[in-house]
């Protein structure tokens, strides 16, 4: 996919997830994949707007559960818009 695609269809919901100061691991739920971010990293959850009714944060030392309620048509992106990978 390249830069400025539509990734999935329907209405979508772009979630910024950020790290402040510290090096921070996202971790997507219920795949189990992972992205560690650094200082002021940013990464995009781009999913269904469906999908994200239901969308849960686990708190943790170091990290954040970013639990969705399946996988599938959910995509996680750069911050510049570049798919990383799909959900």
């Amino acid at each position: 996919m390249e830069k400025g695609q539509l990734y999935g269809n329907n209405v979508r919901a772009r979630i910024k997830i950020s790290a402040l100061e510290l090096l921070t691991q996202v971790m997507f739920e219920p795949r189990g994949m992972n992205v560690d971010l650094q200082p002021k990293g940013v990464v995009y959850l781009n999913a269904p707007l469906s999908d994200v009714a239901e969308l849960e944060f686990e708190i943790w030392d170091g990290g954040v559960n970013v639990v969705l309620p399946m996988v599938g048509d959910q995509f996680v992106l750069d911050s510049e818009g570049n798919l990383i990978t799909p959900l």
